[in-house]
C-alpha cells in the first residue's frame, strides 16, 4: 500500500514537471527536492529513468527559478539513483559544456556538474563513484587544453578542481595528464584559469606520488630562474640545464610543455608561479632535496627589488609569502639559512623608498636602535604630506611597498613561533628594528609589527605548563585570540616556581628575559607613543576614531605580554602602564573587550608586584576601579570585582583603608540592582570580604538566617553557609546568641558529620571545634552538645571510618584537641575523656575483659565497616581505619599531664586513674603490647597510639617504650620479655598470624611497621636524646647483616640454608630500623630548630652509603630517600658529598650503589616539592610542632608566600659546579648497566615534572662519555633509550612452549614517560622531529609503549600540528596497520581487550589530526579514514571519540568562561596554593575552603 501511494505521488510530481504552467513545474522541483532529502520515494528503474531525463531536460527550462531548482536536485538525486543514471547525468552536463553554446546554460552544467561531485563522497558504493569521475575526466581535460572558448576552460579546470579535491586518491592513472594539463594552464594569458589551476595543483600536491611532485616542484624552479628580475644574468648553459631537468621528468618531453619552458615569463606569469609555488610549498618537504635551492632562488628575487617599481613590490611580496610557508611548514630544513633569512626580512621591513624617516627626536638613540624613533608631531606629518603632493609622479595611493614590510613582518613572526630555541638571539637581531618600526606609517604593517613582537614576548615566558586552550591555535599563537572574553584567564597566573626560575634567568646576560629587561626603556617609550593622543595625526583611515582605538589597545596589549614574560619587573613603569589604562578608558571609542583585557593586566600587575609599588599610585587605582565597577557592561563589571577584590587584599598594606567606604559603595550598588546578572552578583558578595567594615549590626540578623540554610538540600549552600559561619565566628563572636549557636549544633549530627560528604564534614569539624575553642561559658554549653549521644554517635562513626582521610582527618585532630583541652568531668567526677576513649575503642574491645586497652579482642577480617550505635555494641573496624584512630586517640591523650601526684592502680584500669597522666597511659599501653593474649589488631592500634604520642610529647625519659619497640624488630636474644606461648584463639584475626621471635616477645609481621613507625614518631619527640640509641641499633644491624652475608659467601652448598634464613632475618630488622629512620627524616630534615640532625650528620650518612648497595630492593629505596631527605639538611655539603659518592671508584664498581644514589635526586626533589608550603611558612619549627592541616593550608591574602630558602639551597647545589652537579647523576643515562639507566631516566622525569628549570639548561649541553670520546646530550640518550636492543631480549622455555622476556621493556617505558613530561614542561628545548621518530617507532614497540606513544603524540598534534604533517607518510604505516588488524581465533579475553585499547587509541589520534591545516588533502590521512569508514565498528569508535572530544571543547569553553578570577591571584580566595600533599591522600574539590582557617582564635 505504502508502495502504492509512492507511485502515485511520483507519478503526479512527473506529471507536473512537464506541465506548461511555470508555478506547476517549479512546485514539482521543490516538492522532488523534499521528497528525495527525506527519502521517501522508492525509485526503480523506469522511474530513476524518467526522473533524470525530466531533471536533464528543466536544466534548459526559460524559467532561471526551475533551472536553479534543477541544478539543487542533482545533489540528493545522485545519491539515490544506480550507477548508469550517474553516468547518464555526468555525460549529459559534461557534453553540454563541450559544446559551449548560451553561457548561462554552460554555467549552469557547470555547476550541477559539481553539484554531483560534492554529492557523491556521501554514496556508499565507491564503485558508482570511480565510475562517475572516470567518465567525466577525459573531456574534462580536453576542454582544458584545448577549447576555444576560454569560459568553457574556466570552468572546466574548476570542475576538476572538485573532483581532484574530492577523489584524487582514486585517479592514480590520470594524475600524469592532470599535472600536463594543470602546468600548461599556468601560463595562459586568462588570470582566471591560472588562478583555478593554482588550486587544482595545490590538491594535486597531496596527493600524487613523490616522482610527479618533484617534476613540479623543478618546473616551477625553471621558470623562476629565468626571472627577467634577476640582477644576475637569467642562467647560463641553458641548454644543459635544459637538457638535464627533461631527462630526469619525461614529463617536460611533451612539446607544450617544453615550448613553455624555452618562455621567459612575463610579470603576471611570475606572480602566477609564485602563487603557486606558495600552495605548493605547504608539501615541499615531500622534497626535501630541493629547499636549498629554492630558498637560494627566493632570496635572490627578493634582493633584486631595489627600485620604486610596483610590479617589483608585488613580485617581493609573494617571494616573502612563499618563504613565510616554508619556514612554518620545513622549519628544521632552512635552518642552515636561517641568518641569511632573517637579515633579508629586517632589511625587508625597513623597505620604504617614498618616505623618509630621518626626523628624529633628541635623545632617542639608545639600546642600539639605529635612527630610532620618529617624533609623531603634527609638523612632521605636514611636512611629509607636502613633500608627496609636490611630487607629481607618484602619490601614496600608488605605493605599494607597504605589501612588502608588511609580509616581511608576518615572516618574521612565523621564525619567532618556530625557532622558540633562538629566541635570546631574536632579542639582538629582531626585536631592536621591531621597536624601531613603530613609527610605520601603514596601518596594516604596524599592526603585523606589533603581533610579531607579542610573539617573541610570548616566547620569553617561562611557564611550567602549556595552556593549550589559549595559547595554541593550529600551531601557532594567534594575537588576542581568546575564545571567550574570560578566557585569558589561565594564562595570566605566574607561579612562584616561574618567578624563582626568572630571578636565575636575569642572572645570565645572555638568556632572553635578561636581553628584554635591557630593551624595555626603548620599548615603553614606543609603546607610549602609540597609545598617546598624537598617534590620530598618522591615521588615515575613514574611521580614524575606530582605527585609533584598534592602534592604541593593540600596542597596549604588549603590556600583558612584557608582564607575562617578566613578572614583577616592570616597577619602574607602572606609572606609565596606569596613564594608558586611564586614556583609554576616558576614550569612549574604547570597546568592551578592550575595557575587560586592560584589566586583566592591572590584575596581573597587581598579582606579580610588590604592594608598595602602588602606594603612591592609590588614588588612580581606586578610580579606576570604581570606574570599571560602575561600567553598564556586565563582564566588565564582573573583571572590575576581579581587580577589587586583589586591591582590598593590599589596601591595609598600602594605608588605604580610608578607601573602605569608597570601594564599598558600587558594591553596594551592584547587589542592590534588579536588572544585575546573578554571577555579577555572587562575584560582588565574595569581594566584599576583604573590606573592613563594621557588620557589629548587620551580623546578628544575619547569622539567624544562616543557620537555617544548614538545614537546605543544596549542598552547595551548605558549605558555604558552614565557611560563613566559621568567619563570623572568627572574627566576630559575639554576633552570635546562645539561640543561634545551639540551633546550627543541632543541625551537625547526621545531617554534616558523615563519611559520605567529607567536604562537608571537614568544614564542620572546624566550625565545632572553634566552639570549644571559645572562651566559656559558650565552651562549656558546646560541650554538653558534643557529648550528648546523637552527636557522639556520629562523631565515633566518623572515627571508625577507613575514609577519614586528608581535610576530613585534621578537622577530627582538632576537634579531639579542643575536647582534651577542656579537660571536663562527669557528675561522678569521672572524666570526660573516658567516655571518648571507651567509644574509639569500644569496637575493638573484649566485653568481657576489664581493660580499656583491652587485649583479648574480637575485631572482624571483614572489609565492611560496622556502624557503632551505643557503647555496649561490639563491631569490627576496618583495618585501614586503624591509623586515623590511633591519631584520633593520641590527640585526646596527649592533652594530659605527663605525670599525676598519686601513682594509679593497675589493678583498676577502668577507674580514671590510669588517665590522670601519659606516663599512666604509657604504662597501661605498654602492658597491653606485652601481653600474650592481645590481638594483633589491638597490637598494631596500641604501637601506633604509642608512636603518636611521642611525636606530641617527650617520652624520652620512658627508655623501656625505646627498648620495646626496638625489641618488636629485633632478632637478637637479649631481650628482657620472656617467651609466651600464643594461644590459639590469636590466629584467627584481621592481621596475619603472629610469629615468635628469638627474643621471646611474640610480634607479627604486620605489625612491625607499625613498630618501626612508633619508633621513628618516639624518636622526633627529642631526637637530641632518642635519635642516637637508634642510630647505634642501625649499626649494629648493619654490621650484624654484613657478618652473615660474609659467612653465608664462604658457607658451602650442604649448611648454607641456616645462614641464608639468619641473612633474611636480619634484612628484615635493618629494613625496619630504615624505615624508622625514615619516620624520623620526615619530621625532622629542614624543620629541625635544634639543629639535632645536623649533630649526627655523619653517622647517618655513613650508614646509608653502607647500606646502598645492599641486594634487597626494599631496603635500597628506603635508603635513596633516606639520603634525600637527609640532604635537606645541610644542601650545598650534602650534594656534593652525593656527587663525590657517585664518582667515586666504590661506587664504579657497584651497580647497586649507583643506581641507589642516582634514585637519591628524585627524593631531593620529591620531597622539596611535596614540603614546599609546609617549609615555607613554618621554617625553624619541628614538623610535630604545626598545625596538622598545614598541608592544605592557603598562605593568608595579607602576606603570600614565596619560595623557601631550603628550596632555593637545593637548587643551588644541585646547580653548583661545572658542568652542574645534577648533569653527573642524570648523565647516569649512558652508564652500561640497565638498572642504573632506569634510576637516571626516572631522576630526569621527577626533575622534569617538579623542576624544569633545573634541567631546561641541561638538556642540549655536550656530556661526555664515560670510557670514549665522544659526547651526547640528555635528549639524544634519551630518545636512545626508546629502542629495542636485542640484546636485552631473551628465550624462556616454559615446558614446550618458548616465550622471550623483553629486559629492557621496563627502561622504555620510562624512557616514554619522560619524553611526555618533557613534552610539558621544557618544549621550547625539544627538537620535535626527533622525538617524533622515536615515537613513530613506539607505535612499533609492546601494547603499553604504543598507548603511551598515541598519547603524547595526539599531544604533539595539538603543539606543533606541522610537525605531525610532514611526518604522515611514516605515521600512517603503523596506524594502518592498527586500524587492518584482525584478533585470531585462538585470542584469550585480555588480548582481545588490548587489541580494542589499542584501536581506540589510534582513533582518537586520528580525530586529533583532522584538526591540522589541509590534513583534509593528505592521501595517507585519508587512507587512513577511507579504512575507518570500510569497518562499521572502527567508525562508531571513531564516531564516539569524536563526539566525545566536540562535548570536551563546548565544556572546556564553557568552563573556562565562568572560571573565578581568584585562581589567577596570590592566595586567592578558595584556592589551594600549598605544593604538599599528604601521604593518606590529599582533599578534593572544595578542600581549599578550610584553607583560610585559624587553628586558634584570632
Amino acid at each position: 500500500m505504502a508502495m502504492d501511494t509512492s507511485n502515485k505521488s511520483l507519478t503526479s510530481l512527473l506529471e507536473k514537471m512537464v506541465a506548461a504552467d511555470t508555478d506547476y513545474r517549479f512546485m514539482a522541483m521543490n516538492d522532488l527536492i523534499n521528497e528525495l532529502q527525506v527519502n521517501t520515494l522508492r525509485l526503480d528503474l523506469q522511474s530513476e529513468k524518467r526522473v533524470v531525463g525530466l531533471i536533464l531536460r528543466l536544466l534548459r527550462d526559460p524559467s532561471g527559478e526551475v533551472q536553479s531548482l534543477a541544478v539543487k536536485s542533482l545533489g540528493p538525486l545522485a545519491t539515490k539513483v544506480k550507477e548508469q543514471q550517474i553516468i547518464t547525468i555526468v555525460k549529459d552536463l559534461v557534453g553540454t559544456m563541450e559544446k559551449g553554446g548560451e553561457g548561462q546554460l554552460r554555467s549552469i552544467c557547470s555547476i550541477g556538474l559539481k553539484t554531483v561531485v560534492n554529492a557523491l563522497p556521501n554514496a556508499t558504493d565507491m564503485v558508482v563513484v570511480q565510475s562517475a569521475v572516470r567518465e567525466a575526466i577525459s573531456p574534462l581535460l580536453h576542454m582544458v587544453m584545448s577549447h576555444q572558448d576560454d569560459n568553457v576552460r574556466v570552468e572546466a579546470c574548476e570542475v576538476l578542481a572538485e573532483i581532484i579535491n574530492h577523489f584524487g586518491n582514486l585517479l592514480t592513472s590520470y594524475h600524469l595528464d592532470l599535472l600536463d594539463c594543470m602546468i600548461t594552464c599556468l601560463g595562459c594569458p586568462q588570470t582566471t584559469l591560472r588562478k583555478r589551476a593554482i588550486q587544482a595543483l595545490g590538491y594535486l600536491s597531496w596527493i600524487i606520488p613523490q616522482k610527479y611532485f618533484s617534476s613540479l616542484v623543478s618546473f616551477l624552479l625553471f621558470r623562476l630562474q629565468m626571472s627577467p628580475f634577476l640582477t644576475s644574468k637569467p642562467m647560463e648553459k641553458f641548454d644543459d640545464h635544459l637538457s638535464k631537468l627533461i631527462t630526469e621528468n619525461t614529463l617536460f618531453q611533451r612539446p607544450h610543455l617544453l615550448e613553455q619552458l624555452k618562455q621567459v615569463p612575463s610579470v603576471d606569469v611570475m606572480k602566477t608561479l609564485l602563487q603557486c609555488f606558495n600552495v605548493v610549498s605547504r608539501q615541499l618537504q615531500r622534497s626535501p632535496h630541493c629547499i636549498a635551492s629554492v630558498l637560494r632562488l627566493l632570496i635572490s628575487i627578493a634582493y633584486s627589488s631595489n627600485t620604486n617599481n610596483p610590479e617589483q613590490d608585488d613580485i617581493v611580496e609573494l617571494v616573502i609569502q612563499v618563504l613565510e610557508t616554508i619556514i612554518r611548514r620545513c622549519p628544521r630544513a632552512i635552518s642552515p639559512s636561517l641568518p641569511e633569512l632573517i637579515n633579508l626580512l629586517c632589511e625587508r621591513l625597513q623597505y620604504d623608498p617614498n618616505y623618509d624617516y630621518g626626523l628624529v627626536e633628541d635623545g632617542d638613540d639608545q639600546m642600539g636602535v639605529n635612527n630610532n624613533d620618529v617624533d609623531f608631531d603634527d609638523d612632521n606629518a605636514d611636512v611629509d604630506d607636502d613633500d608627496d603632493d609636490e611630487d607629481g609622479e607618484y602619490s601614496d595611493d600608488e605605493d605599494v611597498s607597504w605589501k612588502v614590510r608588511r609580509a616581511a613582518a608576518r615572516a618574521l613572526e612565523a621564525i619567532i613561533l618556530v625557532f622558540t630555541e633562538m629566541t635570546a638571539n631574536f632579542y639582538i637581531s629582531i626585536a631592536p628594528l621591531l621597536i624601531k618600526q613603530f613609527n610605520e606609517r601603514e596601518e596594516s604593517v604596524r599592526l603585523s609589527i606589533f603581533s610579531c613582537l607579542s610573539a617573541l614576548l610570548r616566547q620569553t615566558r617561562l611557564t611550567s605548563t602549556i595552556h593549550l586552550n589559549n595559547t595554541i591555535t593550529n600551531g601557532s599563537v594567534a594575537v588576542n585570540q581568546q575564545s571567550s572574553p574570560r578566557s585569558c584567564e589561565s594564562t595570566l597566573f605566574v607561579s612562584e616556581s616561574t618567578l624563582e626560575e626568572l630571578k636565575l634567568q636575569l642572572q645570565d646576560p645572555n638568556s632572553a628575559q635578561s636581553r628584554l629587561l635591557s630593551l624595555l626603556p626603548t620599548l615603553y617609550r614606543g609603546i607610549e607613543k602609540q597609545t598617546s593622543q598624537s598617534i590620530s595625526n598618522k591615521i588615515k583611515s575613514q574611521n580614524a576614531n575606530r582605527v585609533l582605538s584598534v592602534y592604541r589597545h593593540t600596542a597596549f596589549m604588549l603590556n600583558r605580554d612584557i608582564a607575562l614574560a617578566l613578572p614583577g619587573q616592570l616597577g619602574a613603569y607602572l606609572n606609565n602602564i596606569l596613564m594608558m589604562i586611564k586614556i583609554s578608558s576616558d576614550d569612549p571609542n574604547t570597546n568592551h573587550t578592550a575595557k575587560m583585557e586592560m584589566i586583566n593586566v592591572l590584575v596581573l600587575l597587581l598579582s606579580t608586584h610588590p604592594a608598595s609599588y602602588f602606594e603612591s599610585k592609590l588614588d588612580l587605582l581606586v578610580q579606576l576601579t570604581v570606574q570599571s565597577i560602575n561600567n553598564s557592561f556586565y563582564r566588565v563589571a564582573l573583571e572590575g570585582l576581579d581587580l577589587l577584590q586583589i586591591l582590598c587584599t593590599n589596601l591595609k598594606s598600602l594605608g588605604g583603608e580610608k578607601y573602605a567606604q569608597v570601594l564599598f559603595t558600587p558594591l553596594f550598588n551592584q547587589l542592590k540592582a534588579t536588572d544585575r546578572d546573578l554571577e555579577l552578583k555572587e562575584k560582588a558578595i565574595t569581594v566584599t570580604s576583604p573590606l573592613q567594615l563594621d557588620l557589629s549590626k548587620f551580623l546578628p540578623g544575619s547569622s539567624h538566617e544562616l543557620g537555617t540554610f544548614l538545614s537546605k538540600n543544596d549542598r552547595n549552600l551548605r558549605m558555604i553557609t558552614l565557611r560563613c559561619l566559621y568567619t563570623i565566628l572568627l572574627k566576630y563572636p559575639n554576633s552570635l546568641d546562645n539561640n543561634c549557636i545551639m540551633n546550627i549544633l543541632n543541625l551537625m549530627p547526621k545531617l554534616l558529620i558523615t563519611e559520605h560528604d567529607l567536604q562537608t564534614t571537614q568544614l564542620a569539624l572546624h566550625l565545632t571545634s572553634l566552639f570549644l575553642e571559645s572562651p566559656n561559658p559558650l565552651a562549656s554549653q558546646v560541650f554538653q552538645i558534643v557529648i550528648q549521644e546523637p552527636f557522639l554517635e556520629c562523631l565515633i562513626h566518623l572515627a571508625h571510618s577507613p575514609l577519614l582521610r586528608g581535610q576530613a582527618l585534621d578537622g577530627m585532630l582538632r576537634l579531639m584537641r579542643a575536647f582534651g583541652h577542656l579537660k571536663k568531668t562527669d557528675a561522678n567526677g569521672r572524666q570526660q575523656l573516658t567516655l571518648f576513649l571507651s567509644r574509639l575503642l569500644a569496637p575493638i574491645e573484649n566485653n568481657n575483659n576489664n581493660t580499656l586497652f583491652g587485649h583479648n579482642s574480637a575485631i572482624s577480617s571483614s572489609n565492611n565497616i560496622n556502624n557503632t550505635t551505643s557503647p555496649n555494641r561490639t563491631s569490627g573496624v576496618h583495618r585501614d581505619a586503624l591509623p586515623s584512630l590511633a591519631q584520633c586517640i593520641a590527640a585526646l591523650l596527649a592533652e594530659l599531664p605527663m605525670t599525676s601526684p598519686n601513682s594509679p592502680s593497675l589493678s583498676s584500669p577502668h577507674s580514671d586513674s590510669f588517665l590522670s597522666s601519659v606516663n599512666n597511659v604509657v604504662d597501661q599501653l605498654l602492658i597491653s603490647v606485652k601481653d600474650p593474649s592481645t590481638s594483633p589488631t589491638q597490637l598494631y592500634l596500641n604501637l601506633l597510639i604509642l608512636g603518636e604520642l611521642g611525636r606530641k610529647v617527650d617520652l624520652s625519659s620512658r627508655t623501656d617504650l625505646r627498648d620495646l619497640l626496638i625489641s618488636c624488630l629485633s632478632s637478637t636474644n637479649n631481650s628482657p620479655y620472656h617467651y609466651q606461648q600464643p594461644t590459639p584463639s590469636n590466629t584467627s584475626t584481621g592481621l596475619s598470624h603472629s610469629t615468635i621471635s628469638s627474643n621471646g616477645l611474640m610480634v607479627s609481621e604486620e605489625v612491625k611497621p607499625a613498630a618501626a613507625l612508633s619508633l621513628g614518631r618516639l624518636v622526633v619527640g627529642k631526637p637530641e636524646i632518642l635519635l642516637p640509641p637508634l642510630i647505634e641499633s642501625i649499626s649494629q644491624a648493619v654490621k650484624q647483616h654484613m657478618q652473615l652475608t660474609n659467612t653465608s659467601g664462604s658457607l658451602t652448598s650442604s649448611n648454607s640454608g641456616g645462614s641464608g634464613s639468619k641473612n633474611n632475618t636480619s634484612q628484615h630488622q635493618l629494613y625496619y630500623l630504615i624505615q624508622a629512620l625514615r619516620e624520623v627524616l620526615v619530621n625532622l630534615a629542614g624543620l629541625d630548630p635544634n639543629q639535632s640532625l645536623k649533630h649526627h650528620l655523619d653517622s647517618m650518612w655513613s650508614l646509608l652509603l653502607a647500606c646502598s648497595g645492599l641486594s634487597e630492593e626494599g631496603t635500597r629505596n628506603l635508603v635513596s630517600e633516606c639520603l634525600g631527605r637527609l640532604t635537606l639538611v645541610d644542601p650545598p655539603q650534602l650534594v656534593s658529598r652525593l656527587r663525590q659518592q657517585l664518582n667515586s671508584p666504590e661506587a664504579s664498581s657497584s651497580v647497586l650503589m649507583r643506581s641507589t644514589l642516582v634514585t637519591a635526586v628524585k627524593f631531593i626533589l620529591i620531597v622539596t616539592d611535596l614540603d614546599a608550603g609546609t617549609m615555607t611558612k613554618y621554617t625553624g619549627r619541628m614538623r610535630y610542632d604545626l598545625p596538622d592541616v598545614t598541608y592544605f593550608m592557603v598562605p593568608s591574602q595579607e602576606t603570600p608566600i614565596s619560595s623557601s630558602p631550603l628550596t632555593n639551597d637545593i637548587e643551588l647545589a644541585l646547580r653548583a659546579g661545572n658542568p652542574p652537579a645534577l648533569i653527573d647523576f642524570l648523565g647516569r643515562l649512558a652508564d652500561p648497566e640497565l638498572s642504573v639507566r632506569r634510576a637516571a631516566l626516572v631522576a630526569l622525569n621527577t626533575v622534569a615534572h617538579h623542576r624544569p628549570g633545573l634541567v631546561r639548561p641541561l638538556l642540549n649541553i655536550p656530556i661526555q662519555l664515560s670510557g670514549s670520546s665522544q659526547t651526547s646530550t640528555l635528549l639524544d640518550l634519551l630518545c636512545a633509550e626508546t629502542v629495542i636492543r636485542k640484546e636485552l631480549i631473551r628465550e624462556v622455555e616454559m615446558g614446550p612452549f618458548k616465550h622471550h622476556e623483553d629486559d629492557g621493556l621496563d627502561l622504555r617505558k620510562c624512557a616514554f614517560e619522560c619524553m611526555s613530561t618533557l613534552l610539558e614542561t621544557c618544549l621550547d628545548k625539544l627538537a620535535i622531529p626527533n622525538f617524533l621518530e622515536s615515537l613513530i617507532d613506539g607505535l612499533r614497540d609492546h601494547t603499553d609503549i604504543k598507548l603511551l606513544s598515541y598519547q603524547i603524540l595526539q599531544r604533539i598534534s595539538i603543539i606543533k600540528p606541522m610537525e605531525i604533517s610532514a611526518k604522515m607518510e611514516i605515521l600512517a604505516v603503523p596506524l594502518k596497520a592498527v586500524l587492518l588488524s584482525k584478533p585470531k581465533d585462538d585470542w584469550v579475553k585480555q588480548e582481545m581487550e588490548k587489541m580494542q585499547e589499542l584501536n581506540r587509541s589510534a582513533l582518537g589520534l586520528i580525530v586529533s589530526l583532522r584538526n591540522i591545516d589541509d590534513i583534509d588533502k593528505n592521501r595517507h590521512y585519508v587512507e587512513l579514514l577511507r579504512i575507518i569508514n570500510a569497518d562499521s565498528n572502527l567508525k562508531n569508535i571513531y564516531m564516539q571519540i569524536l563526539s566525545t572530544e566536540n562535548y570536551s571543547t563546548k565544556n572546556n569553553l564553557s568552563t573556562i568562561s565562568t572560571t573565578p578570577t581568584a585562581t589567577m591571584t596570590t592566595g586567592g580566595f578558595g584556592r589551594n596554593n600549598s605544593s604538599s600533599c599528604s601521604l593518606t591522600g590529599s582533599g578534593d574539590i572544595g578542600g581549599g575552603y578550610i584553607g583560610n582557617f585559624s587553628s586558634t582564635r584570632s
